[in-house]
């Protein structure tokens, strides 16, 4: 297996573990870093997709609607490149960026509110 493979292997292991344990700050260390490895491929392949994707997915569960936002908004360029514009993958991922906007727009709703 080659060296990209095994490192690849060792995020994903590394990343469930974080996640069964339930430490989001170790599972965000993690994926970026294999975001950052995935990135420096310097080629759009699945783990570039999975790594953005996963790590939208944790800062959206984590309440980072912000963050994550901006990483599912990436995810769909990255998506439609890859996969297509009409592949359910890509129609899925601006589902999840309207999906963060709206929450995002109504968390800042909300804290106006408190603040008045």
């Amino acid at each position: 297996m080659p060296r990209q493979e095994q490192l690849w292997e060792a995020y994903i292991e590394s990343f469930r573990a974080a996640c069964n344990k339930k430490d989001r700050e170790v599972a965000e260390k993690i994926l970026n870093s294999a975001f950052s490895d995935a990135e420096d491929y310097r080629e759009l392949d699945a783990r570039l997709i999975w790594a953005t994707h996963s790590l939208a997915s944790l800062y959206c569960s984590s309440e980072l609607e912000g963050q994550a936002e901006a990483l599912y908004s990436r995810l769909v360029e990255l998506t439609e490149k890859v996969l297509g514009a009409h592949h359910p993958d890509a129609i899925e991922s601006l589902e999840k960026v309207a999906l963060a906007q709206l929450k995002n727009r109504s968390d800042k709703q909300n804290e106006y509110s408190i603040a008045v």
